[in-house]
């Protein structure tokens, strides 16, 4: 389903949107979607692409989207999320560029996004904090690494920006040593 760049009256997501088990593609981008995105978000076993970016978007993003269990990318930038990551979104195995920048999400950076074979992973602009992870830089699909301006502390991982596989690194405007 791509309705991108159509100027609709600001709305909500429909929860009905779950109920379409056969979606693969949800292209939603820069349409006045305003509000939170559905629990039901999750029922889409099928869906590969989920695009909401350059909304109005705004709560947390719901636990069950780790049900997306065939998603390759996930783009909600510019938007106002908030709220901790879902932990679930380490289990998403298929996940390979995941691109939650320009929003307001806060906490920790989950173990479990490291353990993903991701080759993009946006999260700039937010107001994440702690450690960056060690493991992400034992990534080798890694091309694009994008966490500045946000509120990490520590050290930033030994190997991390030695990656000569990294196209795209950029960690500034945080607290790192």
């Amino acid at each position: 389903m791509e309705l991108a760049y159509n100027p609709f009256k600001p709305g909500p997501l429909p929860s009905q949107l779950g109920n379409l088990s056969n979606l693969e593609t949800l292209f939603l981008v820069d349409v006045n979607l305003v509000g939170e995105i559905p629990h039901s978000i999750g029922n889409l076993t099928s869906l590969k692409n989920f695009y909401l970016s350059q909304n109005s978007l705004s709560g947390n993003i719901p636990n069950s989207i780790s049900g997306l269990k065939n998603v390759e990318q996930i783009k909600l930038f510019q938007n106002q999320l908030s709220g901790e990551l879902p932990q679930g979104l380490g289990n998403l195995s298929s996940l390979i560029c995941l691109d939650l920048s320009q929003n307001a999400l806060t906490g920790k950076l989950p173990d479990t996004i490291a353990s993903l074979h991701l080759s993009s992973l946006n999260l700039n602009d937010n107001f994440l904090r702690g450690e960056i992870p060690e493991s992400l830089s034992s990534n080798p699909n890694l091309k694009q690494l994008k966490l500045f301006n946000n509120s990490f502390t520590g050290k930033l991982p030994r190997d991390l920006g030695r990656n000569s596989d990294i196209e795209d690194f950029d960690v500034s405007t945080n607290d790192l040593v």
